[in-house]
């Protein structure tokens, strides 16, 4: 009992109520204080451009007047000019010199610092300059002025944070901290013996009062506590269902190429590195008979679960395909139909598939809004892109992906090299935020002309592990690699 006693005492000490009081306060002084900065920087700016529109002010009214007067050598009048100059804000020191040099006049006391100064010409009709007027403003009214709107700024908004935050405070504990210590007693009293008594906070609610949150969450407690009275066999069922789901992870990599297919005349390889433990990527050989094979590419958006119970989806539908594997057109409008019906609004998969006739060293490409296939020419050692237009399998697509999809056939020649990946490849970051990008990757294909496709793999992945560094991978990177020798 002493020991609960102190627990909670404690945890009244970490009060929910103190904590965000504290940082209601703290956010509010720097909210405060960059507000009352930016106002201050305001007000200087115009403090400023008053000043200016003094200077002006001078050059239009007093300007001509100061000319026919030094003119007439009239220092009566002048020095009338002048101080009428003097009365106006911040002006503080007015000084006519002569066109010989010699100062004519002064009026006011000069400052030291913190001035800002104007030059005026003085002309007189066709005669030019017959001297300068040179005034100057001090910057200490304007300095005097911010700080005075600082310490108002300063107290009203403290004042107002203070009241507004001491009232959000006793509203959280009337409204919410206290129930929510009901519902921690609770939960720590549940127990299989008494799972019978229902949770009922201290509240008073108006008949015709809608449900708030803390009615839901004591719903959701009594939905729980009436779970906890299932059968234990019901319990055991759930737990083989998450089991399942977890062993979901383990078995996804048993769908996966172990190696890739042994083709005389050309080489393939592949490379898949997951972010996570369960991938949204996939990607297989399909072997369709001794002239055909068809490779396949694909990414779920998304990550996590929903992603590979999505590829996984692609994959076993690809499968069961197999009189289409032969006819990519037919194929995708044939997945199309399938995958779309599978996925939510929001979700959707990428897909590029490769057909390659083996004997005539032909390629047949189809599309569904993947990455483009690379295809470097050994010949020239030029890039070529080839993406095949078509949009991804999913619900928003499902009405044009048939009038979209359609196919680019081309052949490739004794050391011409083609990629198929996902764009977690190039999207690779570094430690800077950097990605790796097409252009870095396009280079390294071309340099890599002469390796095998096992090695242009190898090098790609040391490649790709060097430009990320200790950060961390954030999407799936998965790629395939066809090289005729």
């Amino acid at each position: 009992m002493a020991s609960a006693q102190i627990s909670n005492q404690s945890v009244r000490s970490r009060s929910v109520s103190v904590r965000l009081l504290s940082r209601i306060l703290i956010f509010s002084f720097f909210v405060s204080f960059f507000a009352t900065g930016l106002q201050l920087f305001f007000d200087y700016q115009k403090d400023v451009g008053f000043v200016e529109e003094q200077f002006a002010q001078i050059e239009n009214s007093y300007l001509e007047s100061i000319a026919y007067n030094l003119w007439d050598l009239d220092q009566n009048a002048t020095a009338t000019n002048l101080r009428g100059i003097l009365t106006l804000r911040d002006i503080k020191y007015l000084r006519i010199v002569h066109s010989d040099g010699i100062v004519y006049m002064e009026a006011g006391n000069p400052a030291v610092s913190r001035t800002i100064s104007h030059t005026f010409p003085i002309t007189m009709d066709q005669r030019g300059i017959i001297g300068i007027l040179e005034v100057t403003a001090t910057m200490s009214g304007v300095y005097s002025r911010l700080l005075d709107r600082l310490l108002i700024i300063l107290a009203t908004q403290t004042g107002k944070t203070f009241v507004v935050s001491t009232f959000i405070l006793f509203l959280i504990q009337f409204m919410i901290a206290r129930h929510l210590r009901s519902l921690g007693d609770y939960a720590k009293s549940l127990d299989l013996n008494r799972l019978q008594e229902p949770l009922v906070l201290s509240r008073k609610r108006a008949g015709n009062e809608l449900p708030d949150e803390l009615d839901l969450v004591v719903s959701a407690i009594n939905e729980m506590r009436l779970t906890l009275q299932k059968s234990s066999d019901d319990m055991a069922i759930k737990a083989r269902m998450e089991g399942e789901l977890r062993a979901a992870a383990a078995v996804q990599n048993e769908y996966l190429p172990k190696k890739s297919p042994i083709i005389l005349g050309y080489e393939l390889a592949s490379l898949f590195l997951p972010a996570r433990e369960m991938s949204g990527d996939y990607f297989d050989f399909i072997e369709i008979d001794d002239e055909f094979i068809g490779m396949v590419v694909a990414d779920a958006s998304d990550k996590g679960m929903a992603a590979t119970l999505h590829a996984n989806t692609a994959r076993v539908l690809l499968k069961d395909k197999t009189d289409l594997h032969k006819d990519p057109i037919a194929l995708f409008k044939a997945l199309n139909k399938s995958l779309s019906k599978e996925f939510a609004e929001n979700r959707f998969l990428t897909m590029g598939y490769l057909l390659l006739n083996t004997k005539t060293a032909r390629i047949t490409c189809v599309n569904a809004g993947h990455e483009p296939f690379v295809h470097i020419v050994s010949k020239s050692g030029a890039t070529v892109f080839v993406k095949p237009q078509g949009y991804p399998f999913s619900r928003s697509h499902l009405e044009y992906f048939d009038s979209r999809i359609q196919t680019i056939s081309f052949s490739i020649n004794p050391g011409d090299l083609i990629i198929l990946y996902s764009d977690g490849l190039t999207d690779t970051v570094n430690n800077q935020g950097e990605m790796y990008g097409e252009t870095k990757l396009y280079s390294l294909l071309q340099e890599s002309l002469a390796l095998s496709a096992e090695n242009v793999v190898k090098k790609i992945r040391k490649e790709i592990s060097l430009f990320q560094g200790n950060a961390d991978q954030n999407d799936d990177i998965t790629m395939i690699a066809l090289r005729r020798i």
